[in-house]
Parts: structure tokens; sequence; C-alpha cells
């Protein structure tokens, strides 16, 4: 159900500036085969238990990413840093998470009805920074004279330089740290006592961003835009955060 996207570079969500902001959110989605939509509306918004399975393939897919974030960028795994987070969830999350899929499922013209739904979408979510190293590395673009390049002789008495990247001003290797968010939707049609799950996805992003609440809107968004037929947006895709500092 999850893959690794190695599209685009996410190191740009550390270099943002203006007024607006953007984050790269991987979106992995799978529906049940032979799953025959109906417009019905009426839905309920739970928290998925954290099946061992499930939550699982979940923390492997944020981990899978965390690792092509470190390769991609030519980082460093920090040393003791664990490869996956622990997957613990605070409640708090997990409640503004529903809130987020229930306000977006009534704006899609859903009605929640927590007595008799059609559909129950159940809610998952993993959040936690992540330790890594920026090893060291040559500035290309120093500010000291004469750095970044080499002299290779004079004429009438001055210098004559050429850029020489390896002559470049040397920038320390220092620890840094990235934050992690991912949201995990399942929905279940629910049949009387009975209910099947027709359709699940993931939706995670890696940034600099810590504030969990921030980014959980935009995560569900995306996730909430592929069901019941998928979008045309590519699985890793850039958001704008609108207003963002």
């Amino acid at each position: 159900m999850f893959r690794v996207f190695t599209a685009l570079s996410v190191v740009a969500l550390f270099a943002l500036a203006g007024c607006q902001k953007s984050i790269t959110v991987a979106v992995d989605t799978h529906r049940q085969a032979g799953f025959d939509y109906q417009p019905l509306h009426r839905f309920a918004v739970a928290h998925e238990p954290a099946r061992d399975q499930r939550r699982g393939a979940l923390l492997s897919a944020v981990a899978q990413q965390l690792r092509w974030f470190i390769d991609h960028n030519g980082f460093a795994a920090a040393e003791n840093q664990r490869p996956m987070m622990t997957g613990q969830t605070h409640p708090a999350a997990v409640k503004e998470v529903g809130a987020v899929a229930r306000r977006i499922a009534e704006h899609q013209g859903w009605h929640a009805d927590a007595h008799d739904p059609q559909f129950v979408i159940s809610v998952d979510c993993v959040t936690g920074p992540y330790a890594f190293y920026v090893p060291q590395r040559l500035d290309p673009n120093p500010t000291a004279q004469g750095a970044g390049t080499s002299r290779i002789g004079a004429i009438d008495g001055r210098d004559v330089r050429v850029a020489d990247p390896s002559a470049g001003e040397r920038i320390s290797g220092h620890p840094a740290q990235a934050h992690a968010h991912a949201v995990a939707l399942y929905i279940y049609a629910v049949d009387g006592a009975n209910s099947q799950l027709v359709w699940s996805g993931s939706a995670i992003t890696i940034g600099d961003e810590p504030n969990f609440n921030a980014i959980a809107p935009h995560l569900v968004d995306e996730l909430m835009s592929e069901f019941p037929t998928p979008s045309a947006k590519p699985a890793l895709r850039k958001v704008v955060i609108a207003g963002a500092n």
C-alpha cells in the first residue's frame, strides 16, 4: 500500500521565504477491488485502533521517507537515532485530525450521523522530530575575498585566479532536526453490524514545521481529495499554505 517517493527534493522546505509557504506531501491511497461507491453521505468519524499491521505499515512508510530524505540530500543519520519513530500518538492530535476530516466531509456534502452512518472515516496519525547530521561541506559561494578560487599566476603584478570549488570556504558539520507528520485515513462501508474497509490512504510530509496542527488539515485535505475517485495530482505534490510566514 505504501511506497517511497523520490521525485522531488524536500530540502527546499528548510529555505522557504515570503508570505507563502509550501510543503511537499507524499500521498498514497488504495481502493479495495470491487468497491462500488454510491453517493450516500451519512458518515461518522472514529479513531483507528492501533492495529499492529496497519500502524506498522504507516510507521514503515514514514521511516522510508525519512531514509530517502537523509540519503537524497547528502545528510547522515544521527548517532543512535532510531530508523523510525515510536509511533506514539497524542490524543489531541487524533482529535484534531478527526475534526478536520469531519469538516472536509461536510464541505463535500456529507452529513454526520453517528447513529446510522453508511461510512466510518477512521483516522490515525504519527508525528515527531527526527535528528540527523549535516556533514562538513564547502561553500561554493564564499563571502571571503579570494575564497573559492585558486591562484594560477600573475599579470602585471596582479593575481590571476580561476574558480575552484575545492578551495571554497569550509562549513563545519552540525546536527539538525526535521519534523515528520503523517496522517492515515481508513474508510469503512457500514451495513448494520458489519463493516468493510473499502479505501485507505496515507499522507506524509517532512520539513521544519514542528506544529502538527498547522500541517494536519492539509494532509487530510489531500487524502479526502482522492476519495472516492483518484485525482490527477502526482503522488508527490507541493501544497501551498497561504499566509504562512
